[in-house]
């Protein structure tokens, strides 16, 4: 439980240090993923983040079933991109203990 917590956060942290070159080696693609992730995982955004060279990171997450997928989505290229996805998503809650 913990190595997922660990996972989840180097993830995070590695995409916020990911060029908008390092981003296009990814699976990439003119449509929003929003609505088939919705539709095929049950996920819903969870959180968005702005990096330092302005690609937006949205962590989408089905709290039942526990999967979860990154997208960074390049604003000016009009790029979505998959980063990961994975199982056994682990919110921790302010002043609960892992």
């Amino acid at each position: 439980m913990i190595k997922t917590f660990y996972f989840l956060a180097a993830v995070l942290w590695g995409g916020f240090f990911m060029s908008n070159a390092q981003a296009q080696q990814l699976v990439c693609s003119k449509e929003n993923p929003a609505l088939k992730l919705n539709n095929i995982y049950g996920e819903e955004v969870f959180a968005v983040m702005l990096n330092h060279v302005g690609a937006i990171q949205i962590l989408y997450v089905n709290p039942k079933n526990k999967t979860w997928s990154m997208v960074i989505h390049i604003p000016d290229k009009k790029l979505f991109c998959f980063a990961a996805n994975g199982t056994n998503f682990m919110y921790k809650k302010k002043g609960v203990p892992l």
